[in-house]
């Protein structure tokens, strides 16, 4: 298995939208393991880079391998299971269904894994392990504050052991004490699963908590808009 993560090479996105730039990453490595603080101003390609990375969108040419993969030559049906299994990702807006509860919100990430079984177990020990209250499994995620929603999110993206998580944005809507009580878990617990962290957020503030800060525009060809 590949010691990188993360393999980018001469990846090249053109947007729909008329006259829009060409988004273009001549090369990018992480390695397995590692936590890298994405940072980037609004519109200048985060959101673009995380969607091409889990396979939401594709390319016009170049490659991204994950774990080895090449995701560039997989089908969309391929793409959505090499996701389940490989991938975990947080939306900034989360993506819960609010009137589903907690643990079916978490089982739909199961849904194309390898691994059938049942999953309550370890939902159990990922909602405690990040301080969740006890019988939140069965509460609809309508009665959850937004911190918690945050944390079955997290829960929801880690529940198949990914190789590599995706965060975007999630502290934003987090007090300065909720925001810094949750990121020493996210890396903590990361860490101790090998897993492969790309954060991204615009607040250059959080960098102290990761293992490499890269600038998006350090990255990119010429400046996009996402």
């Amino acid at each position: 298995m590949s010691s990188l993560a993360i393999n980018i090479q001469d990846l090249s996105y053109r947007y729909k939208q008329a006259n829009s730039p060409q988004f273009h990453i001549p090369q990018w490595q992480v390695p397995q393991g590692q936590s890298v603080f994405l940072h980037g101003d609004s519109g200048t390609g985060k959101s673009t880079l995380l969607n091409l990375l889990s396979g939401v969108l594709t390319p016009q040419s170049g490659s991204i391998e994950i774990m080895g993969q090449a995701l560039t030559t997989m089908k969309a049906s391929q793409r959505d299971k090499f996701r389940a299994n490989h991938i975990g990702v947080v939306f900034q807006t989360f993506n819960l269904i609010p009137y589903l509860t907690v643990l079916e919100n978490i089982k739909l990430a199961h849904y194309f894994a390898d691994n059938k079984g049942d999953i309550s177990a370890k939902a159990s020990e990922l909602v405690e392990a990040l301080k969740l209250p006890a019988g939140v499994l069965t509460t609809p995620v309508s009665q959850l504050s937004i911190g918690q929603q945050q944390r079955v999110a997290i829960v929801r993206a880690l529940i198949n052991s990914p190789d590599v998580l995706l965060v975007d944005e999630p502290t934003s809507a987090l007090d300065a004490s909720a925001r810094d009580a949750f990121l020493t878990l996210l890396v903590e617990m990361t860490k101790s699963s090998n897993t492969c962290l790309i954060f991204v957020s615009h607040d250059s503030a959080l960098q102290d908590y990761f293992d490499v800060k890269t600038d998006i525009k350090s990255l990119i060809s010429k400046e996009v808009n996402a």
